[in-house]
Formats: C-alpha cells, structure tokens, sequence
C-alpha cells in the first residue's frame, strides 16, 4: 500500500508545501508549490500568523491529494539544541525538572517555545545526559 506524505516548509522567506507517494519500489513527487513571503516569519511571525495560515492553506488545497496529517519541517536555524546534565531522576519527576533546568540555556520565555527533550543515557542513581530542543 502506497504512503502519502505531505510536508510544509518555512524557509526564511519562502513557504514550500510538497507531497510525495512512497510505494514498495519508489517514491513519487505529486506536487511541489512555493510561495515568496512578504517578510521573514521567524522575525515577524506573531505580526502575520494569519497570512502565513491562510497561506499553508491555500497551498494545501492545491495539492492533488487532500494532507491529512502535514509534517512540518523547521530549518536548523531556527532550532536551539542545548546539552546538560542532571542527577538521575525517575521518569515521573524528570518533565518539570528538565523544564526547570532548560530555562537556564533557552534565550525566551519557557512558555514562548516549542520545546521537547531526549535522554541518550543515564546512570540509574547518579546521573543522566539531556539533549533539549527548542523552537520559537
């Protein structure tokens, strides 16, 4: 059974909406649509949010298949990756502790990311290594 995928690209200024279909032994381009943006949204993103929703819309309405579920790809640029370490902590108590903890390192109000986490390793009852990842 074919994969449809869809993704939604915002690069500087540019807004990108592609789909693909991935069978057994290949995959497919079924639309590629770019649109130029007036401005850059990771500087004025709160201004025109709505453009820029409006805008995804419009693109995905264009598309030959309707997108169920978009991916959305965020450039690097945009992510903040940060690496600390903690005392080992159980996995109920580690969200609120790490959330804590990134604060030191995030440059914004915790409550103005997007922001998840990863533990590579930990050593039970002393330590583990956080990877965190936040977007604007």
């Amino acid at each position: 059974m074919a994969k449809i995928t869809t993704t939604v690209e915002i690069k500087r200024d540019i807004l990108r909406v592609i789909q693909l279909k991935k069978g057994i032994k290949d995959i497919v381009l079924l639309g590629y649509l770019e649109e130029k943006l007036p401005f850059i949204p990771s500087l004025e993103l709160e201004e025109n949010v709505e453009l820029i929703i409006a805008k995804i819309r419009a693109l995905l309405q264009k598309l030959p298949l309707k997108a169920k579920t978009p991916i959305f790809v965020i450039p690097t640029s945009e992510i903040m990756l940060r690496f600390f370490d903690l005392p080992f902590l159980p996995k109920k108590d580690r969200s609120e502790a790490i959330k804590y903890e990134a604060q030191k390192y995030i440059p914004f109000a915790i409550d103005d990311i997007a922001s998840d986490f990863y533990i590579p390793y930990e050593i039970k009852g002393k330590e583990m290594r956080v990877v965190y990842m936040a977007v604007k």
